[in-house]
């Protein structure tokens, strides 16, 4: 019986499995073959680099109009007539930084026909007609921060002037003096020494570069430049040496750190301030000349230093005077003070 059971239980299951295979059927059918593709669907390379080009140029226009509105230093000498209400002498242009190359400070002595040449004579000339009458002989460069030309605006102006007539070159920044070292001048006297009486014979501390070109470095450096600069020693000394030479160039410190400038200011019969292109900020140089006009300086005009005239040109082609000079504008040209 148990037998018979199992038996007919594995014939209906049999017949269910037998049933099910017979009857089941797919609802699969193939439609259309699949096709490997020439080329890939995704990314799309060329439009992708197109919207990321016209994305990037966006971009950077944004960037440089945001710059240009944040960026608040003086490119052009239309900028600091605008901006400091100053007439501009001239500029004096940026020197290629190279080893074989003359210094910036030696530009006037060694090429006197070079194109740094010609913008010291521009100034020098600014100067002369800036009154006719009565041309100012003691001029007084200065600026507003160290490290803006200052230097050597005065070393190559002072060599300009000497072609007219006897000139002296005072270096009056008793604080940082550097002229010695530019001018490779051994003399450890100057103008401390006379003031402090430490030699006897003036002449001493008078270098000569040339016939008509002295200079008198600041010497040993002092513990109190302000109190030599506004003695009346001092003023004696002017004196004198306004009587010897014909133009004197003085060779200052900065306004803002230091007040000696503004001493120095009123001993002189102008000032000429120094601003360097693209460095020096609006604010300072406007805070400067107020600090000069306030002592009754006669601020004579501005000069635009490290001036590159190749990129002086992106904001007017009248402002590039390479072709003039026969020179070509170089990009990797270094700034020198």
């Amino acid at each position: 019986e148990n037998n018979r059971r199992i038996y007919e239980n594995f014939q209906l299951s049999l017949m269910e499995v037998t049933g099910n295979t017979q009857f089941t059927a797919s609802n699969v059918h193939i439609v259309d073959r699949a096709i490997v593709p020439a080329a890939p669907f995704k990314p799309n390379i060329k439009a992708l680099i197109l919207v990321t080009t016209l994305l990037g140029f966006i971009l950077a226009v944004v960037l440089a109009f945001i710059r240009e509105a944040l960026d608040n230093t003086f490119k052009t000498p239309d900028t600091i007539e605008q901006k400091l209400k100053l007439s501009v002498l001239g500029i004096t242009p940026v020197v290629k930084n190279k080893k074989t190359s003359i210094s910036p400070e030696k530009q006037y002595i060694e090429d006197p026909r070079s194109t740094f040449a010609e913008s010291v004579n521009t100034i020098r000339t600014g100067l002369l007609f800036s009154n006719i009458d009565n041309p100012p002989k003691s001029v007084l460069v200065t600026s507003a921060t160290g490290s803006e030309g200052k230097s050597t605006l005065a070393i190559n102006l002072a060599v300009a002037y000497s072609v007219l007539g006897k000139t002296l070159l005072l270096e009056v920044d008793l604080r940082k003096p550097s002229i010695a070292d530019t001018l490779n001048i051994t003399t450890n006297v100057g103008l401390s020494d006379l003031l402090i009486g430490n030699i006897e014979n003036k002449q001493e501390a008078v270098n000569l570069l040339n016939n008509n070109l002295s200079v008198i470095t600041c010497g040993t450096q002092a513990c109190s430049p302000l109190e030599l600069l506004s003695s009346q020693k001092f003023a004696n000394l002017l004196t004198q040496l306004y009587k010897k030479f014909d133009y004197i160039v003085l060779s200052g410190p900065p306004t803002l750190p230091v007040s000696d400038s503004c001493i120095l200011a009123n001993m002189v019969d102008g000032v000429i301030f120094a601003v360097t292109a693209e460095s020096t900020r609006i604010k300072v140089a406007q805070e400067a000349i107020s600090r000069l006009q306030k002592h009754n300086a006669n601020v004579i005009g501005a000069v635009l230093t490290l001036a590159a005239p190749s990129k002086m040109s992106d904001y007017g082609d009248h402002y590039y005077f390479g072709e003039y000079y026969g020179t070509k504008p170089d990009k990797n040209a270094g700034a020198a003070e």
